[in-house]
């Protein structure tokens, strides 16, 4: 909830989208390899059974992990770079907030742990009936994430 605080109201583009990235990584993430891929396959699964387009998702998560590393890391951006990050952090903030909203009610309503949430949400990439039941779950347990997921940015 803080870095999705930090995201809202700081005012440096590059800043903010690196506080929207460690808001999903605290969600989507329990172990360190391969973070940029795994956490852009997991928002891009969670968001593609919300309405988004899947594909468009993790292309964008990928891209602002990589802008997020290299503000992490110190290492200076072009100018494009720079509008680049103001053209995505609004839009991986909406990621993050529809994510804490599926995360609180799939804990609420279906009574799933965050490590169980993950675990189910890997397994239904290569499992279609997994893939069903994590669907069903969100259609059935997430009614706020799925009438704020459906409004406009």
């Amino acid at each position: 909830m803080q870095r999705y605080d930090d995201a809202l109201f700081k005012s440096d583009h590059v800043e903010r989208l690196t506080y929207v990235m460690m808001g999903l990584e605290a969600l989507y993430l329990a172990e360190s390899s391969e973070l940029s891929h795994r956490l852009a396959q997991r928002v891009a699964k969670i968001m593609g059974f919300l309405g988004f387009n899947s594909q468009e998702v993790y292309k964008e998560i990928k891209e602002a992990y990589g802008i997020r590393s290299k503000f992490i890391h110190g290492a200076s951006f072009k100018e494009k770079e720079i509008y680049r990050a103001g053209d995505l952090v609004d839009k991986i903030i909406r990621y993050l907030q529809i994510s804490i909203l599926t995360f609180l009610e799939l804990g609420h309503a279906a009574n799933k742990g965050k490590q169980e949430i993950l675990e189910l949400l890997d397994a239904s990439m290569i499992s279609p009936a997994l893939q069903e039941e994590l669907e069903d779950m969100i259609s059935k347990s997430c009614q706020v994430t799925l009438m704020v997921s459906r409004q406009k940015a």
